[in-house]
């Protein structure tokens, strides 16, 4: 979702997770998806950079999204996480 988000929208993104870990893990996930794009042909340098500025990670919720105009939360199905 993350990922969509950037590239037809171009706005910032936040992720979050229960860890720090999680969070680095998904932000580079992201933008490992972004250089796939990159060297596929399919955007330029310039826009990958732009791209992986607009995503970032937090894990206090209350900080990272205090400005948020639009929040999607995504769970596994894993109902102790949901709950």
């Amino acid at each position: 979702l993350a990922l969509l988000f950037l590239r037809r929208l171009e706005v910032p993104v936040v992720l979050t997770d229960i860890d720090q870990e999680r969070v680095d893990k998904g932000v580079g996930y992201v933008h490992s998806e972004i250089d796939k794009l990159l060297g596929k042909g399919r955007i330029n340098q310039d826009k990958a950079n732009r791209l992986k500025a607009l995503v970032t990670g937090v894990l206090d919720k209350a900080e990272g999204f205090a400005d948020a105009d639009f929040i999607i939360e995504a769970v596994f199905e894993e109902i102790g996480v949901k709950q």
